[in-house]
């Protein structure tokens, strides 16, 4: 295998990752959103132990958000 060969493999590889990701991410963004209009909310959190994005302040209530 020639490195031509080897190269197209590897992008091919990429391609079809690259299009498997998109169909999933799509569909999770979509249950997502459907989730939202149904309940008419949507839900904030906060991790402890993910300073300094958020945490349990000194008071030991949250500060600070992040986003996913």
């Amino acid at each position: 295998m020639n490195t031509f060969q080897k190269l197209k493999a590897v992008l091919s590889a990429v391609c079809g990752c690259i299009l498997v990701s998109a169909l999933f991410f799509n569909t999770a963004e979509a249950q997502t959103i459907e989730k939202i209009k149904a309940s008419g909310m949507v839900s904030l959190a906060y991790r402890e132990s993910s300073i300094p994005f958020s945490y349990l302040g000194a008071e030991g209530q949250p500060v600070g958000f992040g986003w996913e």
